[in-house]
This record gives structure tokens, sequence and C-alpha cells, in this order.
């Protein structure tokens, strides 16, 4: 395979944009040491896509060693379906205290349904970047008909990182950006995207906000530009935002980047309560 990859690489038109550096087939955490110093040296911006036979191969001592320097960004196939069978397997402890580095796992209640236990294991894989300074997303892989095969997960430095990632999310799964197949990704939905997890967020944040404050946190929820502007269209017309500034706008575009939002505490009825006082 390695042979034959070399031979379409070279098949390929010149760039000088592009090198490509066969390291033949090798275990990830036996060739990282010398990548990195060859070819992601402090201070270069990295972007590490981490692709692993099985979990074995991508022991937590060294993604934390990669993902903690700034400028090194990573996507990580994270296998969610042995993940969730390892977990409850005696003879797979080691290979989970590997991939977490610690035993942080087994902290994960009993009793979940297989789709809870993929979700926390993931979650808990997105806390143990966060420790490290990253910013964190995850998309959901299916794959014939077994949902949450795999789990892509991103962790990156950067706000501009979440943005890339957050776009591509929500273009491969416009309706939840939360996941796809090969079948279903990048297709058309006629439904509208789920943005109500951004709503109930803004709902809690009474006080004054600049929209690019406001953008920051939706990114960091997994959600675009564009999905804020539509949280702010609902919450206007429920009568729990203002614009304070700038004092006039288009009709078509009440939210510029430089607005000064207000957003109001919600009342009784705001709620959905219709009962009588």
């Amino acid at each position: 395979r390695c042979e034959a990859l070399v031979g379409r690489m070279e098949a390929l038109p010149a760039d000088g944009r592009i090198l490509h550096v066969p390291v033949g087939p090798k275990k990830f955490e036996d060739i990282v040491t010398e990548v990195r110093k060859r070819h992601a040296p402090p201070g270069t911006q990295t972007l590490w896509v981490i692709d692993p036979y099985g979990l074995k191969q991508i022991p937590w001592s060294i993604v934390a060693e990669i993902v903690k320097v700034p400028k090194n960004d990573a996507v990580i196939t994270f296998m969610a379906d042995e993940a969730h069978r390892y977990r409850t397997n005696p003879a797979m402890v080691s290979v989970m205290n590997g991939l977490y580095g610690d035993s942080s796992w087994q902290e994960i209640p009993d009793g979940l349904t297989t789709a809870q236990s993929k979700a926390a294991l993931v979650k808990l894989y997105c806390d143990k970047l966060e420790s490290l300074g990253c910013h964190t997303s995850s998309f959901d892989v299916d794959v014939a008909r077994r949902y949450t095969r795999y789990s892509l997960i991103f962790a990156t430095h950067h706000q501009a990182g979440l943005e890339c990632w957050n776009s591509a999310k929500w273009s491969a799964d416009p309706t939840s950006g939360r996941g796809a197949s090969a079948a279903t990704a990048f297709q058309p939905s006629l439904l509208e995207p789920d943005i109500q997890p951004l709503i109930d967020d803004f709902r809690r944040r009474v006080g004054v906000h600049d929209f690019t404050e406001l953008v920051k946190q939706a990114q960091i929820l997994g959600h675009t530009e564009p999905h804020v502007r539509s949280a702010l269209d609902e919450l206007f017309r429920e009568g729990v935002v203002v614009r304070l500034s700038p004092a006039t706008a288009p009709k078509k575009a009440p939210w510029p980047a430089t607005s000064r939002i207000r957003i109001f505490e919600a009342g009784p009825d705001d709620d959905g309560d219709d009962s009588e006082a």
C-alpha cells in the first residue's frame, strides 16, 4: 500500500508547495519524534491528521505532546465502536488507559445506551484535549448503518481553526452539523439547521454583548456566524433581544459585525408558559 501511494504521488504534476516524504509502514509512535523534528519544529503551523489502525496506535502520551504545542492542530480518528466495546472488557483496561492516559474512562457510569456510551467517551477525550488549552469539536462518521462508527475529533489553539472546522461539518451535515455517512454527507436538506442549543445558550447570556463575542461563543459550541444571525432573529421575534448599535442597519441585514446587542431575561410567558397568572 505504501509503495502504491508513493507511485501515485510521483505520477502527480510537480508542485513546489507540496513535499511528499514517505516513511514506510511504521508505527506512529515510532516515527512521530523524527517527523516533529524534521517537519514540525516549534513555531511551524502544523495540521496533524492522525488516523490509526487501532486504539493502541494513538497513546495519549504522544497525542498530548503534539496538541499542546501552539500552532499544532490535529484531526484524530477516534474509533468509537472499539472504545465502547473495550470499556466493559476487563482484558482491554491497559488499552483504554493508554488511550486516555489514565483511568478516567472508568468513571463513565454503567447502564448507558450504546449511543450514550460513545458520546460520553468522545466527550471525555475532548475534555482531556481542552485541559491542554485546546478548543475541540467532533463529527460522527456512520458506516454501513453503524452509527458513530468513528468520531473525527478536532483540536485547535485558534478560534480561526474552529471557524474552518464548523463550516466544514455543517457543509457535510446541513441539518445538525453532528455526523454523516458516505451516502448522506454533503447532501442538501429540506430541514432548517438545528440551532436550538445555540438559541438556548444565548437566552442565558443576559446583558450586553458585542456581535463578535457571540460569534466566538457560537463557534466554541460548534456553530457558525450565519447561525448567530438566525438565533438573534428568533430571539428578536420573541422580544428578548435588541440591537443597541449601530442605530440603523439594512432591513435584510439587521446584525452587522459591529453590532452591540442586549439580551433581556425572558419573562414567564416567553418560555412557553401559557398558564394564567
